[in-house]
């Protein structure tokens, strides 16, 4: 066997195998008793090539196999047939790229192989449809059908509306009753606020609008007045007899008003002290 290197630019049919048909060969003479007598031993040499390389691909093969139709034989040899590529046919294989293909050519032989792949067609295919669709025009619709269309949808949607409102019990004029009610409560007090005003004058309404602002509220729950509570809630119990006795609330009241005594609570229980008639009685004199 040799190595033939082809050009790809000079005999681009011979690697294609674009073989033109070849002329039909004159008719052979009669064969004479020599050439008849040699001929069964030239035939017999391929019968007995083919019959052990398929020995060697498939491993055993039935009995007088060059006698049997092929689709006997294939059914014969699939019952033993493993589906692996046999040493005979991977030795042809291997032959092949060094043999029929350029010198630069070595890439294994697979399924597919020789396939372009889909994703280096995608960007023709996507150019190509987006040149297609932005080059067609846009439909052509009449404008009043296209209105009368829209209109019947509507209707239809709006009957489907009503009978699942039915189905519900429930009425789709409610809010439109609700909203009547409303406007005519709101256009009565609106009347009344007129005549007030037309009676009065505008300047009584905004005098007697409310000036309260919950911003502005003043809130006293503070440390330093519960203390001033709590101190002057001590000073009456005192003098109206309540407080005879001192106990271990007094005494908590007493510690909670030293730990949150300041001046201002001196100067408030000071006034009520120096304003207090010792004069009334033991327990304004005790107080004091």
């Amino acid at each position: 066997m040799t190595r033939e290197i082809l050009c790809i630019s000079k005999n681009i049919k011979e690697i294609h195998y674009e073989y033109e048909d070849k002329v039909e060969a004159k008719a052979a003479p009669p064969p004479t008793n020599e050439s008849a007598a040699a001929s069964p031993a030239v035939v017999a040499a391929p019968v007995a090539v083919a019959v052990s390389s398929a020995q060697a691909e498939f491993g055993s093969i039935p009995d007088k196999a060059e006698e049997m139709p092929l689709g006997e034989l294939g059914a014969a040899l699939q019952l033993s047939y493993s589906g692996a590529i046999g040493k005979d046919m991977s030795a042809l294989i291997s032959r092949l790229p060094g043999s029929k293909m350029p010198g630069r050519f070595a890439t294994g032989i697979r399924s597919g192989g020789q396939v372009v792949p889909r994703f280096r067609r995608a960007g023709v295919w996507r150019g190509a449809a987006g040149a297609a669709g932005g080059s067609a025009g846009g439909a052509i619709i009449n404008l009043e059908e296209f209105k009368k269309f829209q209109q019947s949808q509507d209707a239809f949607v709006s009957q489907q509306l009503e009978v699942l409102l039915q189905y519900l019990k429930q009425d789709s004029r409610d809010g439109y009753r609700l909203h009547d009610y409303k406007h005519a409560d709101y256009m009565r007090v609106q009347d009344e606020l007129d005549s007030i005003q037309k009676e009065h004058g505008e300047n009584y309404l905004k005098g007697i609008q409310p000036v309260f602002d919950p911003l502005k509220a003043r809130h006293f729950d503070f440390a330093w007045n519960w203390v001033q509570q709590t101190a002057l809630e001590m000073f009456f119990d005192i003098i109206y007899g309540r407080l005879k006795t001192v106990d271990r609330d007094i005494t908590a009241k007493c510690l909670v008003i030293m730990n949150r005594a300041n001046p201002a609570l001196l100067d408030y229980m000071q006034y009520y002290l120096n304003h207090t008639d010792a004069s009334k009685g033991e327990r304004y004199r005790l107080a004091k």
